[in-house]
């Protein structure tokens, strides 16, 4: 299939369990959406505009997605609807302009990078 369904401008979408979840949209306004497609037919899910416009990781089960102002969000993939898990937001603190960098987990330990600033954070479960 070929469509316009999803169109990811700074992070790559997500393939689980024959779906395709991810953001969709131009990232520096924070706008866009968050969609869920069928892998097969390339026909929307969902679309959701809740949590901003960022970039993102699977975490196990989970994605874990980080949106430009530095907002955290653990969603549990669900091809009917948007199911976000908990979020943190001002994960980065107050940042000025737009955090593009992914967030990174080694070691148990959840890594966020804006400009020249890293700040950890130890996972525990």
């Amino acid at each position: 299939w070929m469509n316009k369904n999803i169109a990811s401008h700074h992070s790559d979408p997500f393939i689980i369990d024959n779906f395709i979840y991810g953001y969709s949209g131009l990232s520096v306004q924070n706008k866009g959406s968050f969609k869920c497609l069928d892998l097969k037919t390339g026909m929307e899910q969902w679309s959701s505009n809740a949590i901003g416009w960022g970039t993102g990781l699977r975490l196990n089960d989970y994605l874990l997605t980080m949106d430009i102002k530095g907002n955290l969000f653990l969603i549990k993939p669900n091809p009917e609807k948007l199911e976000v898990i908990t979020n943190y937001p001002l994960a980065l603190k107050k940042i000025t302009g737009a955090a593009w960098t992914m967030p990174v987990i080694a070691n148990n330990k959840l890594y966020l990078r804006f400009k020249q600033n890293l700040i950890c954070y130890k996972i525990t479960k």
